[in-house]
């Protein structure tokens, strides 16, 4: 089946964002203005039972207001993101460095569904008109579902199969949903993993907000919720389809060349429409790794060293 798109995905602050950054440097993709967080909550309960062929009409009719519902809130997020950040930027000065920083901000801080996909209301209820009609005509199936499902996503795109533009999602899949991969049987799935003290350490630091999860155990609750996330995750992956690729956060800085053509390979890019490093820069990325050597309390880095050793990134291997 044709290739039409492809999504990459991580948990919170593992990286995702510097893979679409490197796919947006290619001549023939096309990225968006934000996240597309479609397969969560009551949605993707509904996809898992479709994957696993026991789905019910009234589950269908739930599917429709979910993914309704999706437009709406997105569009209301959006809002209210792009409002709060313009009044930040309306305290500043015109000119100052943190204006400045939040200028690329404003532009990708709202991806209202509809805007974006003006046909989404519409492919929703075909979507669920189709698996409606097979539901009522006993042939409703994982296959079915699938095809249905694709035929939406190309609808959203407004691409033919034959189309040489490959759509990038982010966090359409994330690592839990691996599940959900084989009703997206045309997708590319990159899935970023991250060194768990590097993780921590930016979870924490003021750059980005702190998770009420942390608070107060930290290191504590961040090990033992992530050991048990990440050996789901590596579960899912060794058992992943073929159209999931796992790529390590560290990897496309310290092994930029090598990483970037397993990628090319994976997504079937042609290596000569780079347009070189443009949005991705692994040397300046590197100010983003080995963080936890300067985390003031060292006795929080060796717990999680301690529980989550099997997601400890070598940096021994490529650091002098």
């Amino acid at each position: 089946m044709t290739q039409i798109y492809t999504s990459v995905g991580g948990s919170y602050k593992t990286g995702s964002s510097a893979v679409v950054a490197l796919l947006r440097e290619y001549r023939n993709t096309q990225t968006f203005p934000g996240e597309f967080k479609l397969l969560e909550g009551q949605t993707r309960q509904i996809l898992i039972r479709l994957a696993q062929g026991s789905v019910d009409g009234d589950a269908l009719g739930l599917l429709e207001r979910e993914l309704l519902g999706y437009a709406r809130r997105s569009s209301d997020l959006a809002r209210l993101r792009a409002q709060g950040l313009r009044r930040l930027q309306g305290k500043l000065p015109e000119n100052s460095k943190f204006s400045k920083m939040l200028a690329p901000h404003l532009r990708t801080a709202s991806f209202p569904v509809k805007r974006v996909f003006p046909d989404y209301p519409d492919a929703v209820r075909s979507l669920v008109a189709d698996l409606r009609a097979a539901h009522r005509e006993n042939r409703l199936s994982p296959g079915s579902a699938s095809l249905a499902l694709e035929s939406f996503l190309l609808r959203l795109f407004a691409i033919s199969p034959s189309s040489p533009q490959i759509p990038v999602l982010d966090q359409f899949l994330k690592p839990g949903n691996l599940p959900l991969a084989p009703l997206f049987p045309s997708g590319r799935f990159i899935l970023v993993t991250r060194d768990p003290r590097d993780q921590f350490c930016d979870i924490l630091s003021r750059k980005t907000p702190k998770p009420k999860y942390l608070r107060p155990e930290r290191a504590a609750t961040f090990a033992w919720d992530y050991a048990r996330r990440y050996r789901h995750e590596d579960e899912l992956l060794a058992n992943a389809p073929d159209n999931v690729l796992a790529v390590a956060f560290e990897d496309l800085v310290y092994r930029y060349t090598e990483t970037k053509s397993r990628v090319e390979a994976f997504l079937g890019l042609d290596p000569a429409m780079w347009q070189g490093p443009r949005f991705f820069l692994p040397d300046q990325a590197r100010a983003n790794t080995r963080l936890y050597p300067a985390h003031p309390r060292q006795e929080e880095i060796d717990l999680i060293e301690s529980q989550v050793a099997f997601r400890l990134y070598p940096f021994d291997e490529v650091c002098p």
